[in-house]
């Protein structure tokens, strides 16, 4: 018994600490306004598409209503198997600085993304790359917000913030809410100048750069990672060099999923990649996290045969709520989706088991995405 209660207070306590360091990299993280002068860095957007008729329309409608300079960027959309109708929609957009790329490579197996970015970006002509995705949405200063951000700046990688769009459903309000967190976890290791997570829906880096660290080379073989992988192999070479661009210009909307089975597919996906790692301290916090979920989900049932447990299990459980509570509090306000936040109470219980569950689940290597079984 009392290896338990020592176990549960050091776990404990290093979940306190771990949000406290979470949330002093928030809170130093300054903002940044977007510049008004005239910009000179050429930008390749690559969005990725597999049958995104529905979405990739608006995606480029907002892309064509920049206020950066036309000759300044140019969009390379991939298309990677499409079987519905992406092609065609996308071909109604008929303007000088959309290029429309096909990767048919039959021989590749997994890493379909990695493999149609580097399409993209052997076919960009920009200085700086940006990734999206097809269902993706953005204000008319998102390209300004980045490049005025990077030519002060000069950053090899710059991580944006994404928010999910508002949704009805209970299912993607969680979502909402768990992703929120993940975003500020991201921007809050990388103003602490360890970057550990990232989002390939709004994500800037130097083509010179991704040359540099050989682009995918040694992780071509990972289904997942387009993005944090690759921050991490950036990190390793030029440190000090990922930002994270703390503007709410731009900020990139993205749709949850909206069924069990695709949001598990997923998070098992983004999971996968946690033993993946180069950077093995992220991967011992990931396990540290879950040992600490584990944990409360262990003595909750310890504590029905040993009622002594009740006030161990309620610190437990006290702390991870407050350490949370106050990290989603000052990120909630800043994306300003703080409805989402009521129901945080409600979630919690659901939270414990969803990292408990995902986290077991990410182990298992094959998971369908896109219609496709991969690995």
């Amino acid at each position: 018994m009392l290896v338990i209660v020592v176990l549960t207070i050091l776990l404990t306590l290093f979940y306190a600490l771990l949000f406290t360091y979470y949330l002093f990299g928030w809170l130093t993280l300054k903002n940044s306004e977007t510049t008004s002068g005239a910009p000179s860095t050429k930008i390749s957007v690559i969005i990725p598409v597999r049958n995104e008729e529905e979405s990739i329309g608006d995606c480029l409608g907002d892309l064509a209503n920049q206020d950066y300079p036309k000759e300044l960027f140019e969009i390379i959309v991939v298309d990677d198997h499409s079987t519905d109708d992406t092609l065609k929609v996308i071909s109604a957009y008929q303007a000088n600085n959309i290029k429309v790329l096909e990767f048919r490579d039959e021989n590749v197996r997994s890493a379909f993304k990695k493999q149609a970015i580097n399409l993209g970006i052997e076919n960009a002509t920009g200085d700086l790359i940006m990734t999206t995705d097809a269902d993706c949405r953005m204000n008319e200063k998102w390209l300004s917000g980045f490049a005025g951000y990077y030519e002060q700046h000069r950053a090899k990688m710059i991580s944006g913030p994404v928010v999910y769009k508002p949704n009805k459903s209970l299912l993607q309000k969680f979502q909402a809410l768990d992703f929120t967190g993940l975003i500020g976890v991201g921007a809050a290791t990388i103003s602490n100048g360890s970057p550990q997570v990232c989002n390939g829906a709004n994500l800037a880096y130097e083509k010179e750069a991704f040359h540099a660290v050989g682009g995918f080379e040694g992780v071509n073989k990972i289904a997942s990672g387009d993005d944090m992988l690759l921050m991490q192999k950036i990190a390793r070479k030029y440190p000090n060099s990922v930002r994270f661009i703390k503007n709410r210009d731009t900020i990139v909307y993205t749709t949850a999923p909206s069924t069990l089975s695709e949001f598990i597919s997923q998070r098992q996906r983004w999971t996968s990649k946690a033993t993946k790692l180069i950077n093995k301290k992220v991967t011992i916090i990931l396990g540290a996290i879950f040992v600490f979920n584990l944990a409360i989900l262990l003595n909750t049932v310890l504590a029905l045969f040993f009622p002594v447990l009740w006030p161990l299990l309620t610190f437990q459980i006290m702390v991870k709520f407050l350490v949370e509570f106050m990290f989603l509090s000052l990120l909630t306000y800043y994306f300003r989706n703080m409805s989402l936040l009521w129901l945080f109470l409600l979630f919690q219980p659901l939270h414990v088991l969803y990292i408990v569950f995902i986290a077991l689940l990410g182990q298992f290597k094959q998971y369908t995405w896109k219609g496709r079984r991969t690995n």
